[in-house]
């Protein structure tokens, strides 16, 4: 019996060892983790932010020449006699009210949420983008994290120790998402005033078209 006992006492603390061995290695690696984690989350804000300028300033630039090209052939059937002024002005108004009620279609689905994501965040702009960015962070690498640690060896090594793929995954996924909080609004901040510079000139180009219309003889 005392064999037994000797046995079994040796067994679990045999585990225990183990066990104990195995949370240190984790513990070890954690901080590993994250910081590739993080590393790999500024790079993919840095890409996602140049490739959504990069994008919306194609389209811009593409619309701003469909507009001009429309409106300069409006104009070229004025100047060669084949519309008069007032049906310049008639056909030019058309073309400009179309085109703003067309970017108010476009943008309303954008504005709207973008409004009441800013609203919950005391209509501070920064506070909203940066929770913004560090939420969608979190979520992106809670899951890359939950998907490489919920297979294979890594989930049988983690299910032996004290920690779980849920409180892993939260760990890191929080300590990037404080990391794109901090990050991100230094590097959106360009892009949105060159944002709010191509909307400028949009509205000039407006302005441009409708002064043209109205000093047509």
């Amino acid at each position: 019996m005392l064999r037994i006992i000797i046995l079994a006492a040796t067994a679990i603390g045999g585990v225990i060892a183990g066990r104990q061995a195995l949370n240190r290695t984790i513990e070890k690696r954690l901080p590993t983790e994250i910081e590739t984690a993080e590393a790999r989350a500024i790079d993919d804000l840095n890409r996602n932010i140049n490739d959504f300028a990069r994008e919306k300033l194609t389209i811009f630039a593409l619309a701003l020449l469909i507009k001009i090209g429309l409106v300069s052939a409006v104009y070229y059937l004025f100047a060669a006699g084949h519309l008069s002024a007032q049906g310049l002005r008639i056909a030019g108004g058309v073309l400009v009210a179309g085109f703003v009620v067309r970017d108010i279609i476009k943008n309303l689905p954008l504005i709207s949420p973008a409004f009441d994501h800013i609203r919950r965040h005391q209509w501070s702009i920064r506070r909203a983008l940066t929770e913004f960015v560090a939420g969608v962070a979190f979520e992106r690498a809670y899951r890359e994290t939950r998907i490489r640690t919920n297979v294979g060896a890594n989930k049988f090594w983690i299910s032996l120790s004290k920690y779980s793929v849920h409180g892993i995954s939260t760990e890191i996924a929080s300590a990037v998402s404080e990391v794109a909080r901090a990050v991100s609004f230094p590097r959106i901040r360009s892009r949105a005033l060159l944002a709010g510079a191509a909307g400028a000139s949009m509205f000039g180009v407006y302005v441009f078209f409708v002064t043209v219309m109205l000093t047509a003889q």
